[in-house]
C-alpha cells in the first residue's frame, strides 16, 4: 500500500465524471491516459513508437505487440483500486 493518497497519485488532473481509462506496463507503471479506450490505445502505440497506424491498426498493435508487452487499458474505478491494494505505480 502506498503512502501517497489515490488523488494525489491520480495523474489524470480532468476529473471526468465517467472516469478515464489508464495504460499501464507489465510492472505495473501508469504512464498515460485518456478519457476514451481507443485514445488509451493510441497513447500506448506513441509511448512504444508506433507513429503513423491507424485507428484499426492501433488495436490490432494493442491485441497482439502489446500484449506481448505485458500493456493494459484499465478503466479508472478499477486503477483506484490497484494503486490502493499496492499494485500500481
Amino acid at each position: 500500500m502506498s503512502n501517497v493518497s489515490w488523488d494525489k497519485f491520480n495523474k489524470f488532473g480532468f476529473g471526468s465524471p465517467e472516469g478515464f481509462y489508464g495504460c499501464v506496463d507489465k510492472d505495473g507503471v501508469w504512464f498515460d491516459s485518456s478519457t476514451t479506450f481507443n485514445t488509451a490505445i493510441h497513447w500506448c502505440c506513441m509511448y512504444y513508437g508506433e507513429y503513423h497506424l491507424s485507428e484499426r491498426d492501433e488495436i490490432e498493435w494493442m491485441y497482439t505487440t502489446g500484449r506481448k508487452f505485458g500493456l493494459s487499458i484499465i478503466h479508472s474505478d478499477t486503477l483506484e483500486k490497484m494503486y490502493e491494494a499496492g499494485l500500481i505505480r
